[in-house]
């Protein structure tokens, strides 16, 4: 996503933030299904509160990726690839710990 956003000329934080936000519905939805196929929450309800749950889980975890991204990128002045990546996995490991532990319980 942060490729599509960059080419539109949106800043690196921008794009950075809008395509971390994107990312978490796709990985819900795709934890949901596979990852968690056999605690899948299943009914509008339910999913619509373990999406709001992971929103919230994750949303600390979207700060630190995109806070590491960031400063990587104005610190260093890389490529946005490596200071990409390096948020990704910051926020990879919050976002797994706390999901497992809170959105499916």
């Amino acid at each position: 996503f942060l490729k599509i956003f960059l080419l539109i000329n949106f800043t690196f934080f921008i794009g950075h933030a809008v395509a971390t936000t994107l990312t978490i519905a796709f990985n819900f939805f795709m934890n949901n299904l596979l990852t968690y196929g056999n605690q899948q929450l299943k009914g509008l309800n339910k999913v619509f509160m373990g999406l709001v749950s992971f929103y919230l889980v994750c949303g600390f975890g979207a700060i630190a990726n995109v806070g590491v991204a960031a400063y990587i990128y104005g610190s260093y002045d890389s490529h946005w690839f490596i200071p990409a990546v390096a948020g990704i996995l910051v926020g990879t490991f919050w976002n797994y710990g706390l999901s497992k532990a809170l959105t499916w319980k």
